[in-house]
């Protein structure tokens, strides 16, 4: 495997992981995490969190299969991946302008950029 692939297929793992843990805190410790982040909790927190926590474990999902897509030389694995990189460039600035805590937005920011940057070098070396 080439270089760039590889690099491609352990940034989308990483992201793979860290929404799966993400999505899984979400649902089953909701008080935890917001007891990290410094918010407050509330019923409405929870309808919203429970949401948003099934939507990241689809985006750990689809990251699965673009890697599964990307090992077997399937284009559709790299643009999937390139999707994914930048739904989350997207998303995170968003969050950022809406919500203003950069600290909840550079981590996407920074997933999807190492995501996108193999990611649209992979032509380019085969």
């Amino acid at each position: 495997m080439r270089i760039f692939k590889k690099l491609f297929i352990f940034f989308l793992v990483f992201l793979a992981i860290k929404d799966l843990s993400l999505g899984l805190s979400l649902l089953f410790k909701l008080e935890w995490l917001l007891n990290l982040a410094k918010l407050g909790y509330t019923a409405d927190v929870k309808v919203v969190a429970s949401f948003f926590g099934v939507c990241v474990l689809i985006v750990s999902t689809l990251c699965l299969l673009a890697i599964s897509w990307t090992i077997r030389n399937k284009e559709e694995g790299i643009y999937l991946g390139k999707f994914i990189g930048w739904w989350m460039v997207i998303a995170s600035v968003v969050v950022y302008f809406k919500i203003d805590r950069l600290d909840f937005s550079i981590v996407d920011f920074i997933s999807g950029v190492l995501i996108l940057i193999p990611g649209y070098l992979q032509k380019r070396e085969a």
